[in-house]
């Protein structure tokens, strides 16, 4: 359970390294705000944005929750979960060392998915029910 909460803190730690460019790139570049201000603006909104959603709502994480079936065998699923975020974490490193734009959301949802898959040994790993709502997701937004 330790090496879990590690591995998710590494991954949330490179989403909001590749987010805070992302958000506050524009406004830098046209210098409507300073870098200084534009940083702790977006640690504020990031931290606000986190917070709020936590308390509001909790069907996103309920969505990502239910999104896979790891099996019942709770270690060897703590085990995939754990190389998931390994994937997930190697990915999101890559992409944020290279400049190359990425969605850590995105990445999280597929390395479970793949790593459910490949612990099943097939698609039935897989909650098409959560998956559309996914789907929706993208093309709505």
């Amino acid at each position: 359970l330790l090496i879990t909460t590690v591995l998710i803190s590494i991954v949330m730690f490179i989403n909001g390294c590749s987010d805070v460019p992302n958000a506050i790139a524009t406004c830098i570049s046209t210098r409507s705000v300073r870098p200084r201000v534009g940083i702790i603006l977006a640690l504020i909104s990031n931290t606000l944005g986190l917070v709020l959603m936590t308390y509001i709502s909790s069907n996103v994480a309920k969505s990502v929750y239910n999104l896979v079936n790891f099996g019942g065998d709770s270690s060897t699923s703590l085990v995939t979960l754990c190389c998931a975020l390994v994937g997930i974490s190697i990915l999101c490193f890559i992409a944020l060392k290279f400049g190359i734009p990425s969605s850590q959301s995105h990445a999280l949802i597929a390395g479970i998915s793949g790593a459910a898959i490949a612990l099943m040994g097939n698609f039935s790993a897989i909650n098409f029910n959560e998956w559309k709502k996914v789907l929706y997701g993208l093309i709505i937004i």
